[in-house]
Formats: structure tokens, sequence, C-alpha cells
């Protein structure tokens, strides 16, 4: 009833061009100006397409979540403070279908968003097992070290050098 209405009588479509958004676009813009940052918080719309796509893996949605990675990925208006948040759903999506060496690669894109140095070595420590299982040693070695570099846990960082060790491929057969 208080939908916002054309000359002619008929309702407006909510996203359509007819109401200013764009036709390639479906987030919304965020200001950039130094007050609006200070005194407002960023649309909440960006925020949930993130989550809708992790709602829909979990309902195992596979079609309906790449769908809206492939989206998100190519808007030019999607904002780049959550360029991370869909680099980690995106190894989300690649990880529940099996794809290790794609998850991996999504996940250590996403590593600047592990909220401290053991996350961010757990999630090193998984890269490198995701790459471990698609073939790839080399980088599966050089994420098992980076892991035990960042890790405070012994147990992880024991294990992170057997699988380094285990993954080392040198000419001789050692």
């Amino acid at each position: 009833a208080f939908a916002p209405k054309e000359k002619d009588g008929y309702y407006q479509y909510i996203g359509s061009g007819r109401d200013g958004n764009s036709a390639v676009s479906v987030s919304t813009k965020e200001k950039n100006s130094v007050t609006k940052k200070m005194f407002t918080r960023p649309p909440s719309r960006n925020d949930a397409f993130v989550w809708q796509i992790r709602t829909l893996l979990a309902w195992e949605r596979y079609p309906e979540a790449a769908t809206l990675i492939v989206t998100l990925r190519n808007d030019p208006a999607f904002p780049s403070r959550l360029q991370n948040d869909l680099e980690e759903v995106t190894a989300l999506y690649y990880y529940k279908r099996g794809q290790w060496d794609s998850s991996a690669a999504h996940l250590t894109k996403a590593l600047s968003n592990s909220g401290s140095n053991q996350e961010k070595a757990r999630w090193e420590f998984l890269s490198a097992q995701m790459y471990e299982m698609s073939g790839n040693n080399d980088l599966a070695e050089n994420y098992y070290e980076k892991a035990i570099g960042h890790t405070v846990d012994p147990i992880m960082a024991v294990y992170g050098r057997l699988y380094s060790i285990k993954v080392h491929k040198s000419d001789g057969g050692d």
C-alpha cells in the first residue's frame, strides 16, 4: 500500500533500473567519505549476501550458492571490505564440493580474515592438507611451514613438521 508508484499509477519495481539501480549490480553502494564512515554503519545488505551464501551451503543448495558467489564476484559495487569474506565462503563452497585445490587457493586468499595467529595457523594447516590431497606437494610443504611458524600449539607444530617431511619430495628415496 505504501510502495512508490509511477506517474501512471503502477508500482515501481524495487531493484530495477526504474528506481535508479544498476542492472549489473545487486550490492548496495557504500559511501566512502570520512564522515559517513565515522558516524554511520555500512549497509547490512552486502554482509547479508555473504551470510546467505553460508546458509545455502549449510542447506547443501550448491547451485544457488555458486550463482550468488559468481554474481558478487562480478559485481562492481561489491565493497572491498567484504572481499576476504567472499573468498572465505568460496573456499567453503569448494571444500564441500571436494575440490581441494580450489578450496585451498581461496582459503589462502582469505588468510588476512583470520582473527588470531592460532586461527591463521589452523587455516594454513588446512590449506596445506588440501594442497596435499590435490597432489601439489610444493605448496603443501610451504603452508605446513607457515603453519608451524604461526602456531602456539605444540601438537600442531609437531604434526606440521611430520607432514612437511612426508610431502617433501627430494631426488633420492629418503
